[in-house]
């Protein structure tokens, strides 16, 4: 040992900037939800679960699975090209995004063979 004496480190006031929270993102978007098999008598059951898992990452996705998407010139598979995506507004981003949100998690969601 050098001898010197160092003073204790204080932690307890590290700054942390709170306005980078995101309310609307949770750990929740990382777990799996329940997989769909195709029998009919299990999708109620399923549907629930899927409505809890969608909502508790984001309760507007939900209005999206209900509403669908009516955003001009989507493609048969939902897309839009990157021309008609960098006209989209602010508000017509999200609801992109979230239409593409939602179509992985249930997509995800069923079984595929």
């Amino acid at each position: 040992m050098s001898g010197n004496t160092s003073e204790p480190v204080n932690n307890t006031n590290v700054p942390f900037n709170y306005d980078n929270i995101n309310p609307t993102h949770s750990d929740h978007s990382s777990r799996k939800s329940s997989i769909f098999n195709g029998d009919a008598s299990t999708f109620e059951w399923w549907k629930d679960i899927i409505y809890s898992h969608i909502t508790s990452i984001d309760y507007d996705l939900w209005d999206v699975v209900e509403e669908g998407v009516t955003l001009k010139n989507l493609n048969e598979t939902g897309r839009l090209s990157i021309a008609d995506r960098k006209l989209l507004s602010n508000a017509d981003k999200k609801i992109y995004m979230n239409h593409h949100k939602v179509k992985d998690i249930i997509v995800g969601a069923i079984k595929h063979e």
